[in-house]
C-alpha cells in the first residue's frame, strides 16, 4: 500500500467493487478521496472517514485466527467425543436386550417344555 501512496500522477482514482483487501493508505492522493471511492470493498480498512472498520495489526489478526482454530477444533472434538460416547451407550444398551431377549427366549422355551 505505501506503493501507492506515491503515485502522484493520477487524477481520477475509482476503486469502488473491486474485491480489495487489507488496509486503505492514508497519504499521497489516497487523503484528498473519500468513502464513495472504495464502496463495494467489503474486505478493506481504514480510517474511520472511509467508513470502513479499523485496521488490526497483524499480531491480532494471527491471534483471532489461532483463536478461531482453537474454537473449530474444540468443537470437532467434543462432537467426535459425543458421537463416541453415544455410540458406545448404543451398543451397551443393544447388547443388554439382546441378552435378555435370549434369557426370556430360553426360559419360555424351558416352560414349554416343562407342561
Amino acid at each position: 500500500t505505501k506503493i501507492m501512496e506515491k503515485l502522484q500522477h493520477i487524477q481520477v482514482l475509482d476503486l469502488t467493487f473491486n474485491r480489495l483487501k487489507e488496509g486503505i493508505p492514508t497519504g499521497g492522493k489516497f487523503s484528498n478521496l473519500s468513502a464513495k471511492s472504495f464502496l463495494g470493498n467489503y474486505a478493506l480498512c481504514g480510517a474511520p472517514k472511509f467508513h470502513v472498520p479499523l485496521c488490526l495489526d497483524k499480531t491480532k489478526r494471527q491471534s483471532k485466527s489461532n483463536e478461531a482454530r482453537v474454537i473449530a477444533a474444540c468443537a470437532i472434538g467434543g462432537s467426535a467425543l459425543l458421537v463416541i460416547v453415544c455410540t458406545l451407550i448404543g451398543i451397551s444398551c443393544y447388547r443388554k436386550r439382546g441378552c435378555r431377549s435370549a434369557l426370556m427366549t430360553l426360559k419360555d422355551y424351558e416352560e414349554l417344555h416343562s407342561q
